[in-house]
């Protein structure tokens, strides 16, 4: 043993849990994790009737991008080797999560500006009451608590499932 980190995070997903608990879809994420599957479809339907976005999650050209990429491509079961003249992946995969992160934005689960999103812009999208799912770093927890949403109103829970998978969060 070399060193041990001081400081350590991991992604995670914040909800508005008032939200949840209005359109009676509350429970034990951590007993039952959300899928992927539910977080569009409750997306969807709540962002269309509360007129708020869905999902925001790091998507500008950065680090942030790459460790919710590496997530999804985690998640569904991508590894990585790294070789002396580079770095092989499964490309399926690869192109599996690349087509997930687009279909999000697509679908309009995510907004179009989530492209421009690093931690900040996101968090401050999240604390303005206009978005129902953040995927961010856990420990953003506290200050979200003190915000004006309060902990009444908000939640923190494991990053997504795909189907038959376990969620795998950048550390």
């Amino acid at each position: 043993l070399f060193a041990v980190p001081f400081f350590s995070t991991a992604g995670a997903l914040f909800y508005r849990k008032d939200l949840l608990k209005e359109y009676k879809l509350m429970r034990d994420f951590v007993k039952k994790p959300l899928s992927w599957k539910e977080l569009k479809e409750w997306s969807q339907k709540i962002s269309k009737e509360k007129g708020i976005d869905g999902y925001a999650f790091q998507g500008q050209k950065y680090e942030g991008l790459v460790c919710n990429f590496l997530e999804i491509y985690r998640s569904l079961g991508g590894k990585m080797k790294v070789l002396e003249n580079g770095i092989k992946v499964d490309e399926k995969i690869l192109k599996q999560a690349l087509t997930h992160l687009k279909k999000l934005i697509d679908d309009g689960i995510s907004p179009k500006s989530v492209i421009e999103m690093t931690e900040e812009e996101g968090l401050n999208h999240f604390k303005s009451g206009k978005l129902l799912f953040l995927r961010s770093w856990n420990d953003l927890h506290k200050e979200l608590l003190i915000s004006s949403l309060g902990k009444n109103k908000i939640g923190i829970m494991p990053i997504p499932q795909f189907a038959g998978k376990k969620s795998i969060p950048t550390i």
